[in-house]
């Protein structure tokens, strides 16, 4: 699984390599997130806006999410995350590793 920070307009954006058990423990985290409403939208304006991941399931599928102000678009469906907990997670999983990240 990668992990990008939605940082920069304009400028390639930090990717970091997330291992895979902690891989594993997003997919199914992703899999108990509840409906979000019609529209719900992670997409913030400039600066920070959310961090997405690129993974492929344990069915062999790509899929990517992306998570910020609480809503996940996970394969383009809205779905709630609550607390921001799946946003933190993988944010997490850069911390030391990535500049930008310690810098939140």
């Amino acid at each position: 699984m990668d992990a990008t920070l939605l940082i920069y307009s304009g400028r390639p954006n930090p990717v970091w390599r997330v291992e895979e058990e902690f891989a594993l423990e997003v997919e199914r985290a992703i899999a108990d997130l509840p409906e979000a409403p019609e529209g719900a939208s992670p997409y913030g304006g400039l600066g920070y806006s959310g961090v997405r991941i690129d993974f492929t399931d344990t069915g062999g599928r790509r899929r990517q999410a992306m998570f910020g102000s609480g809503i996940a678009l996970v394969d383009g469906r809205p779905l709630v995350d609550s607390g921001q907990r799946l946003e933190r997670l993988i944010l997490a999983s850069g911390r030391g590793r990535v500049p930008e990240v310690d810098s939140l």
